[in-house]
């Protein structure tokens, strides 16, 4: 795996106003740290643009990557439960249930994270993770389309099951986790009850006729509004964000009912082989600088409520608080259930 000894690193220091709770107290960490995560521009912006300061102000030389997505990752942790060779995982909400309940993750050294005391209590889920930043997901559509047809931007959720969207409407598929999300917040807008899995599933059959398609990867789907097949699709900001910087018109629409989504979280390995670079990085992740980075580089929305959004953002990135967070425990303990109601209600009507 490739180290981060070398890279450009982005600095936005004292001249934006804000203070970390605490920085170079932390006591002196291993030279080396571990950290599992997905890969592609994620892992080389982390690489490049977040470790380097990190190392600066640590002392730790030497980052190891190891990328993959939740479920291969959560693999290798449980098969290397008597010796793990990863300091740090960096999960989805969903992932961290499975990696709590299996006793995977360590309670943590608090005093080794000063900077956990501005996440709200609010925000904190569980003993062994901590969140680092959210995923909102919104409506993606088309500024151009919806121009050009005299649509007015959409307003709600069921915006999507609306005549005028037949055949070119998007979905992921439930495998990924802004598609689970979804359907929580359909389940929760329906029946006032975010576990009642069945009425969204059978809301989601309905849909049917205005679907494109259920795109199996986010790629395919950022085709398909490239492509204008799909004017319409449930997405996170940072997708949107990224249209934006590329010229393309793909707006983001704040729903009614308010935006769905998810929280990106850290836990430290249990039996981890440098324990005290594992806090550190943690700790790195939450300095308000760092939480700046996170929300520019990558397109996690702040876990702090202290960070002041640019205003031409903030229509990407709210206030965690306002943020429909599913109940995941709910929902890995009801996994098969949902993955087979989505197979038979959604997928095999294509």
């Amino acid at each position: 795996m490739k180290g981060a000894g070398a890279g450009i690193a982005v600095s936005f220091g004292s001249a934006l106003g804000i203070a970390s709770v605490a920085r170079a107290a932390a006591p002196q960490a291993e030279d080396t740290l571990v950290i599992s995560g997905v890969g592609g521009s994620t892992q080389r912006l982390i690489e490049t643009q977040i470790f380097p300061q990190f190392s600066r102000t640590y002392g730790v030389k030497r980052l190891i990557y190891i990328a993959g997505n939740g479920s291969e990752l959560l693999a290798k942790y449980r098969t290397e439960r008597n010796r793990p060779s990863i300091d740090v995982a960096w999960v989805t909400s969903e992932t961290t249930v499975d990696a709590s309940r299996d006793g995977l993750l360590a309670q943590f050294d608090e005093a080794l994270i000063p900077n956990a005391q501005a996440i709200p209590a609010s925000m904190r889920s569980s003993p062994t993770a901590l969140p680092v930043g959210v995923n909102a997901v919104g409506l993606l559509y088309n500024t151009e389309i919806f121009a050009e047809k005299g649509l007015p931007p959409p307003d709600s959720w069921l915006s999507l099951w609306k005549p005028e969207f037949k055949g070119h409407a998007g979905i992921l598929t439930i495998g990924n986790t802004g598609a689970k999300a979804l359907v929580a917040m359909l389940a929760h807008i329906l029946t006032g009850d975010q576990r009642n899995l069945d009425a969204a599933l059978d809301r989601l059959s309905a849909l049917r006729p205005n679907l494109m398609d259920v795109f199996s990867s986010p790629g395919a789907l950022d085709s398909a509004f490239q492509q204008r097949d799909v004017w319409l699709a449930p997405q996170v900001a940072l997708r949107a964000l990224q249209f934006r910087r590329a010229g393309v018109p793909i707006g983001f629409a704040r729903p009614k009912e308010g935006f769905t989504g998810y929280r990106v979280e850290t836990g430290v390995i249990k039996g981890a082989p440098h324990p005290k670079a594992a806090h550190a990085w943690i700790d790195y992740l939450l300095q308000a600088e760092t939480q700046l980075k996170l929300e520019r580089l990558l397109g996690y929305g702040p876990i702090r409520p202290d960070i002041q959004i640019d205003e031409d953002l903030k229509s990407y990135f709210p206030p965690a608080t306002e943020v429909f967070s599913p109940d995941w425990s709910y929902l890995a303990e009801h996994r098969k259930a949902l993955f087979d109601g989505w197979n038979q209600r959604v997928e095999r009507q294509r």
